[in-house]
């Protein structure tokens, strides 16, 4: 499965001017966005919040792809698990 052919994942420094978001994924244009202004770890954390966003979206998982708290909770579980198996890098 593909996540909307991502790409490219770049960095901004407002990811969106009405709400004050970490990281977005935009599935019309295909490509997600993370503020550039956070700490790498940060960044990964996000990248792998979207990344999540975009797989529930594509499993029509529309129930849990809402649940930011969920999102975030899975998202943070999967990034530390892969830090920890040096997976991403610190």
């Amino acid at each position: 499965m593909t996540i909307c052919s991502v790409s490219p994942i770049s960095s901004a420094k407002v990811v969106n001017k009405q709400d004050w978001r970490k990281g977005q994924i935009d599935f019309v244009k295909c490509r997600i966005r993370i503020d550039s202004s956070m700490s790498h770890k940060m960044k990964e954390q996000t990248l792998m919040h979207e990344i999540l966003h975009g797989i529930l979206e594509g499993l029509g998982m529309e129930d849990l792809n809402s649940d930011e708290r969920a999102v975030q909770s899975i998202a943070s579980a999967l990034h530390l698990t892969l830090t920890s198996q040096a997976i991403f890098s610190s």
